[in-house]
Parts: structure tokens; C-alpha cells; sequence
């Protein structure tokens, strides 16, 4: 089953679900992130095209673009709030069991975008069509947009809030965060406890960056949202997002709290488990952590790192 991620912003996301002849379970998606309607609908077979509508409040959002692949093509029709979308397979010798594009919004305020989705239908090869019922659940959150408070004499920024912050755009176009002001005197950023999400270019123009202070709380972090070439460092908790970020980009990373190189699942001791995560992480099946996870010390996650662990589960090392 694939479950419906909703976030930023409060609307009403579904996951539509039906059984075929064959009992093989239908489902589609939606998924709101970052002004980026990310559509999924799986389970058959062989999909050829289908269609669906979405409803939203004009006030709040307008509709952009299908962002269309080399598989898909797409018939569009836009009315004042309702975009009804077609689409079909654009090779009739090629076959795909999902569909995948993604729509676009712009942002108009920072209100309740209230999504609804309607009349979703697949059909295959065989002409036979699917039509799919919505379940519609509805998300309590909105953007963050964080309170900001700047101390000239340590020259950090603080953010605070409770959610993810939005990408800041308008008409399509990135513009100014709330703290762009600070971007060339700020060298640390301290985001509070609450904050779950960092989107792309938040920070981008901070040149004079030294140090940036992330909760456990955040889930997510862009990696275009702090100015790629700068070298900071990132403090932050282990076997969180903070260090994977740090991991990921380069960046010199300064653990929060006590951390056993090796106890992946963080208990006090180095067990089996401990080794399988690490082992996961080295086939690339999991977030890979490597701060935590290189028991070895060889600066890399691989066998060699869950050989360690394993030896010092039984005492050997």
C-alpha cells in the first residue's frame, strides 16, 4: 500500500483504491510538497492513459504545468479553480505500470489551497476502464512561516515555527525569504525545535555562512536550500536529517548528543540489527548515515563497517 504524504500546507490529498478482476489493488496518490502536486497511480498491469480532475480554491493557488515526461502525453483543459487532465502512454510499444508526472502550482497566499480530486479513471490496452473512487483525507497543517529574530553581535539568525517552510516563489520565480535581509552578515542559523522542513533556495544567498543549528524535528532538508559552495558546518543530531544533509553535501557535521559509531539503533549496544541497518545503507535501501554508521573508520558505509559492529557484538574487538 502506498500512503499519502502530505505536507507544507493544509489541503485535502487522497488515495484512491479499487480491486480489478484480478484482485490486484488500484491506488493513486496524491502528494503536495513544495507547490509540486506529485501524482502516482499504480497496480495495473499495463496502464495505456486515463484521467482525472482537480479542484482547487482560485484565491489561494493557480495551476501551472503538468511537468510531462517522455512516457506520458497530456491533454489539458483549465477552468477558474478545476483542472481536468488527460493522459496516455506515448509509445504504443512500450508498457508502464504506473503513471507518475507531477503538477505545478503557483502560490498566491499563504491560505488553504483545499484540493479535491475527482473522477480518476485508468484503462489498459484492452480498452477496459478502471474507474477509481476518492478517500479523501485532509491534512491539519499549514505552511510555516517562521518568525525570525537576528543578534547583530553573534551575527545569527534564528528561525522559528512549527512546520515546514515553503518554498518562496511568485508567478514561478523564486523571491526573497522573509530574511534575505541577513544573507550577507549572518554566519549562523539556528533553526528552533518545530521546524520539520527546509525547502530549495531559503537560504541560498547566505555567503557568509559558518554554522547551522538543526533540531531533530526536521525531516526534510533541500539540497539547494544553503548556498552549495559554502563550506559550513552543520550541528545537528545523529541519525537524523541533519547529518544526512552534512553526509550528503560535503559539509563538516558536529553531533548534539553522544553517539556510539555503530549503534544504529541507537540502544547502547552493538547487536545484529545494528549491523543489518548498516549493511542496508551500503546497498543504498536505506537513508545512509555515515557519521554514525562508519564503524570502521575507513570514511566510507560498506560490509567492512557492519564486520565491526558484528565483531563487537561478540566481543572480539
Amino acid at each position: 500500500m502506498l500512503v499519502v504524504a502530505i505536507m507544507c500546507t493544509c489541503f485535502s490529498g487522497a488515495s484512491l483504491t479499487m480491486a480489478s478482476e484480478e484482485n490486484k489493488e488500484m491506488e493513486a496518490s496524491f502528494i503536495f510538497s513544495d507547490l509540486e502536486l506529485k501524482v502516482l497511480i499504480d497496480g495495473m498491469d499495463h496502464i495505456k492513459g486515463g484521467s482525472y480532475v482537480l479542484t482547487y480554491n482560485p484565491d489561494v493557488v493557480a495551476y501551472s504545468a503538468v511537468v510531462s515526461t517522455d512516457m506520458w502525453t497530456h491533454s489539458v483543459q483549465q477552468s477558474n479553480g478545476r483542472v481536468e487532465i488527460e493522459f496516455e502512454i506515448a509509445d504504443d510499444n512500450s508498457s508502464f505500470s504506473s503513471y507518475d508526472p507531477s503538477v505545478l502550482f503557483e502560490c498566491i497566499s499563504n491560505g488553504t489551497p483545499d484540493f479535491q480530486v475527482e473522477e480518476v479513471c485508468v484503462y489498459d490496452f484492452s480498452g477496459d476502464e478502471y474507474p477509481l473512487t476518492p478517500k479523501m483525507t485532509t491534512d491539519s497543517s499549514i505552511f510555516c512561516i517562521p518568525s525570525v529574530a537576528y543578534e547583530e553581535e553573534t551575527a545569527t539568525l534564528t528561525i522559528s515555527g512549527e512546520g515546514k517552510i515553503p518554498v518562496f516563489r511568485k508567478q514561478g520565480v523564486f523571491v526573497p525569504a522573509p530574511w534575505s535581509d541577513y544573507a550577507s552578515t549572518a554566519k549562523k542559523i539556528v533553526f528552533s525545535d518545530g521546524i520539520t522542513g527546509i525547502s530549495a533556495m531559503n537560504f541560498d544567498g547566505f555567503t557568509m555562512l559558518e554554522q547551522v543549528e538543526i533540531p531533530s524535528s526536521v525531516e526534510q532538508i533541500s539540497k539547494f536550500c544553503f548556498p552549495e559552495k559554502q563550506n559550513f558546518e552543520v550541528i545537528g543530531y545523529t541519525l537524523t536529517a541533519a547529518e544526512a544533509y552534512a553526509m550528503e553535501n560535503g559539509k563538516i557535521f558536529s553531533p548534539l548528543n553522544e553517539q556510539m559509531i555503530g549503534d544504529i539503533n541507537q540502544n547502547g549496544s552493538y547487536e545484529a540489527e545494528d549491523a543489518l541497518a548498516i549493511l542496508r545503507m551500503a546497498a543504498g535501501l536505506d537513508t545512509v548515515y555515515r557519521y554514525s554508521a562508519d564503524a570502521s573508520g575507513d570514511g566510507a558505509v560498506n560490509a567492512e563497517d557492519a564486520l565491526v559492529v558484528l565483531k563487537k557484538a561478540a566481543n572480539l574487538l
